[in-house]
C-alpha cells in the first residue's frame, strides 16, 4: 500500500516550513520510492527547482522516483543514467491544460493498486528513450546533420556513390525539403 508523509520543504534544511512549498516522501510499506516537491499553482519549474528536488532525490538512497510539480505541470524523474542520482530530464511530463490521454494513463501506473517500482522504472526507461529519439528526429528536422544528409542520398541515389562538398549542400536542401513535406 502507498502511503505519504509531509513536511515543509524547507524543513530539510532550516526547519522552518514555508506554507506555499511541500516536499513529501510518498512510500510502498516502509520503503520510501518517491519524492515530491510541490510549489505553489504558477512558480515556473525551471532548472534551480529541478536541482533542489535532485539534491533531496540524492539523498534519500532508497526514493527510485521523484516529481515535481506546481499544480498544473507534473514532471516525473528517476535514475536511469546514474544510480541514486535524479536524471535530468523527466522521463513523464503532464500538463493539466493540455492533457495527453497516453499521458494520463501512464501517471496511473502509479496508483496503489497497481505500484511496482520495477515495471514503472521499466516503463520510465522507454519513456527515457523514446523522447531522446524525438529530441534527436526533431533536431535532425530542424537542421539536417551531414551524416543524415549522406544516409538519405545513399538510399535515394545509390549510383551517385559519395557526395562532394557542394552535393552535399543541395541534397542538405533536399532533405530538408522532404522532411519538411513529410
Amino acid at each position: 500500500m502507498i502511503r505519504e508523509r509531509s513536511r515543509p520543504s524547507n524543513e530539510l534544511i532550516t526547519g522552518q516550513p514555508v506554507a506555499s512549498e511541500w516536499t513529501t516522501k510518498v512510500f510502498a510499506g516502509d520503503q520510501p520510492v518517491m519524492m515530491v516537491e510541490c510549489k505553489a499553482g504558477g512558480t515556473a519549474l525551471g532548472e534551480s527547482r529541478r536541482e533542489r528536488l535532485a539534491g533531496y532525490f540524492g539523498a534519500d538512497r532508497p526514493t527510485k522516483f521523484a516529481l515535481l510539480t506546481n499544480g498544473t505541470e507534473y514532471r516525473f524523474y528517476t535514475d536511469l543514467l546514474y544510480e541514486n542520482m535524479m536524471d535530468e530530464q523527466p522521463f513523464l511530463e503532464l500538463h493539466l491544460h493540455d492533457l495527453d490521454p497516453s499521458a494520463v494513463a501512464r501517471v496511473a501506473a502509479f496508483g496503489p493498486d497497481v505500484f511496482d517500482v520495477e515495471r514503472v522504472r521499466m516503463a520510465a526507461q522507454e519513456e527515457a528513450g523514446v523522447a531522446a529519439m524525438r529530441r534527436a528526429i526533431e533536431a535532425e528536422h530542424r537542421e539536417p546533420s551531414d551524416r543524415l544528409v549522406r544516409l538519405l542520398a545513399a538510399a535515394a541515389a545509390p549510383e551517385r556513390g559519395a557526395l562532394s562538398r557542394s552535393e552535399l549542400r543541395l541534397f542538405a536542401g533536399y532533405t530538408k525539403r522532404a522532411l519538411d513535406e513529410y
